[in-house]
């Protein structure tokens, strides 16, 4: 049926692939429709409820219960963290999980539907070509040269160290403030850190607290305004 009839589902390249890896069919055969997790980034995107996941969004717009809850509470039953796997729930609520899936999909897909406009529908559109592309990727995999990876992944990690020594001195007061303190309590330490860890716990630019307390504190720019994180 999914070669001849073209599908639509939340992150529906997980789902033809798995179909593929399981023997149902072959991955250029499936017919995609449309994703509607992709329709949904698009159209509603994050921010309005946090995420764009099937449960969160249709227990927010349609007002329905998360119906993985029977799921994952035959799971909970399973003492082996290693063992609680789908397989091992009763086809009797699997099916029933497995039907609200699809159903809530579909009204999703309704929903969405209506929300695309000409300008949207072109997005939509090259992310679902894109599904194909990334799809027989993840099957086939991707051949790469070592070498330029090798010459690469050492010019972006001299790049990295780099930029990081610069932003270091832009707050040089602050940095060394809160390394000294670290490096004092890191002789209490059984197994102390190394002086590269201690550098990078103290100054971690992915870290948002961090970026928070130096903007703030250190630069001193005011709040302007103040918002639930999203």
């Amino acid at each position: 049926l999914i070669t001849t009839v073209p599908i639509a589902g939340h992150t529906i390249k997980y789902d033809a692939v798995m179909c593929t890896t399981n023997n149902i069919a072959p991955f250029d055969k499936i017919k995609i429709f449309t994703d509607t997790y992709n329709m949904a980034n698009v159209t509603i995107g994050r921010n309005m409820f946090g995420s764009v996941d099937l449960k969160t969004l249709c227990v927010a717009l349609f007002g329905v219960q998360d119906w993985e809850v029977p799921v994952s509470t035959y799971l909970s039953f399973i003492k082996l963290k290693a063992e609680r796997s789908y397989d091992k729930v009763p086809t009797s609520i699997m099916g029933k999980y497995s039907a609200l899936d699809s159903l809530y999909n579909d009204s999703l897909l309704e929903l969405l539907s209506s929300k695309v406009t000409p300008e949207l529908e072109e997005v939509i559109n090259l992310q679902n070509e894109a599904i194909r592309v990334f799809g027989e990727a993840e099957i086939k995999g991707v051949r790469r040269d070592l070498e330029i990876f090798d010459m690469m992944y050492s010019h972006y990690t001299t790049l990295m160290s780099s930029e990081k020594d610069a932003m270091r001195k832009m707050v040089e007061p602050w940095y060394r403030e809160k390394l000294d303190k670290l490096i004092q309590d890191n002789t209490k330490k059984k197994k102390p850190y190394t002086m590269q860890e201690m550098m990078d716990m103290v100054f971690n630019p992915s870290s948002a607290l961090q970026k928070q307390s130096i903007v703030f504190e250190y630069f001193k720019c005011p709040v302007i305004k103040r918002g639930k994180p999203k």
